[in-house]
């Protein structure tokens, strides 16, 4: 079977397993009754999920105000819908009742978007990988399988449709625009850049990140880059004030520092032990020496991670993952190097000191399990007011989810500390 073959049935295969585990199809009663379910689950939740209580009124009027008349910033994210809007009018022209085309487009394009995430952003990171360490042993095509799986595997895909995280549409597509800008410019395609750099105005602000590697790493000149980094700035404003709106960005980072312990779980649930491996590898390659690919990686990577933090505890909500989740293009290729570079010499040592950070990482968690139970009504408020969304309320809270991420927190930080050590013992670098 040809390679590129098995790419797309891994990214069905996958898509096939998050719409699952977001409740498409919706195979338990209680997820079709129930409003805090993930939303694609059942109708009456998707419509809660996005117009609350104005799902009351009309499904018609409700769906036409989602579509043309949403407050800022959501008023400006459109591309998504469009080829929404189109399927749904198709089906209501057919008969079809309002709600039900509109639940079944929106699903289909989730679908759609979710699996040309996969392909893209797999590709993306696997050429990312390949200019940070050209000289690795894992083939190219091995690399690619890893970081879809990896992707697909990370909370705010796998489950993008749970309370707080709020994924949609756009936030895929945005996902996939923003791993077709990053290969442009590790291509050298300027051009290609700029067409998906453009679409991505319209699609999440949060694609604007991609001007740090257009100024560092991009194809062309400083100047031909610089000129090009201002053209997409000057036209995300002018699109803005187009769009028209305003609202207040710190209304929801207000709760980031009322609720350090949840935003700090969530940050962390981003990746999830990625965060550790791609730190590690990271620290490796910038004590070793360094090709220009990779000093000129390594520099967006520093700058734009900060930022994104930054930005997001300072005017967003730390909890929906699904916004740091842009950094994507940088943790992941990092990670898979860091996890293949520890198994090219899996050492009898190697495996001693990973069964060991298993073995850790268990006992731990299950102490952890324990500490966040409640044993009574007061245990049970203090946990709720410190941890609030992760411990519980709308959306049945994320303490398994977590847990299971924090299992393999002790693993990864096992990984990262043999690379370190290798690199310190015998100079060999990754």
């Amino acid at each position: 079977m040809r390679q590129s073959s098995v790419r797309v049935l891994l990214a069905l295969a996958l898509t096939t397993i998050v719409m699952a585990v977001n409740g498409v199809p919706a195979l338990s009663e209680t997820y079709r009754t129930q409003l805090d379910a993930p939303y694609l689950a059942s109708p009456s939740a998707f419509a809660f999920e996005l117009v609350g209580k104005e799902a009351d009124k009309s499904d018609a009027v409700w769906i036409d105000e989602w579509f043309f008349h949403q407050t800022p910033p959501a008023n400006a994210r459109m591309l998504a819908k469009l080829p929404i809007y189109l399927s749904y009018r198709a089906a209501c022209r057919l008969r079809v009742a309002p709600l039900t085309a509109f639940y079944a487009s929106y699903r289909c394009w989730t679908a759609i978007f979710l699996c040309a995430f996969l392909l893209l952003g797999a590709r993306c990171c696997a050429t990312a990988a390949r200019d940070i360490a050209p000289a690795t042993h894992a083939s190219w095509r091995s690399t690619e399988m890893l970081a879809m799986c990896a992707l697909a595997a990370l909370p705010p895909v796998l489950f993008g449709c749970k309370f707080p995280i709020h994924g949609s549409p756009n936030d895929l597509l945005g996902y996939a625009l923003l791993a077709a800008s990053m290969q442009a410019l590790f291509t050298r395609n300027l051009a290609r850049y700029l067409l998906f750099a453009l679409c991505a105005i319209v699609c999440r602000e949060t694609n604007l990140i991609t001007l740090i590697p257009l100024l560092i790493l991009g194809p062309g000149g400083a100047r031909a880059r610089g000129s090009a980094a201002l053209a997409i700035v000057a036209l995300s404003l002018v699109f803005r004030a187009v769009v028209g709106g305003a609202y207040d960005p710190f209304v929801g980072a207000r709760y980031n520092w009322e609720f350090p312990w949840e935003s700090a779980s969530f940050l962390y649930l981003t990746f999830g032990p990625l965060w550790l491996t791609a730190m590690f590898y990271g620290l490796c390659l910038m004590r070793g020496p360094q090709q220009a690919a990779t000093r000129r990686f390594l520099w967006c990577a520093a700058l734009s991670v900060p930022l994104v933090l930054v930005v997001v505890l300072g005017v967003a909500r730390a909890r929906e993952i699904r916004i740091p989740f842009v950094l994507y293009i940088y943790v992941i290729p990092l990670a898979v190097l860091g996890i293949q570079r520890f198994f090219d010499n899996f050492t009898r040592a190697r495996r001693a000191l990973l069964l060991s950070a298993v073995l850790l990482g268990m006992a731990l968690t299950f102490r952890l399990y324990v500490t966040l139970m409640p044993l009574d009504f007061a245990a049970h408020a203090r946990r709720a007011h410190a941890f609030a969304s992760l411990y519980g309320g709308f959306g049945g809270g994320w303490q398994f989810e977590f847990l299971a991420y924090f299992l393999l927190a002790l693993p990864a930080l096992a990984i990262g500390l043999s690379l370190m050590r290798m690199e310190a013992s015998t100079g060999a670098y990754p």
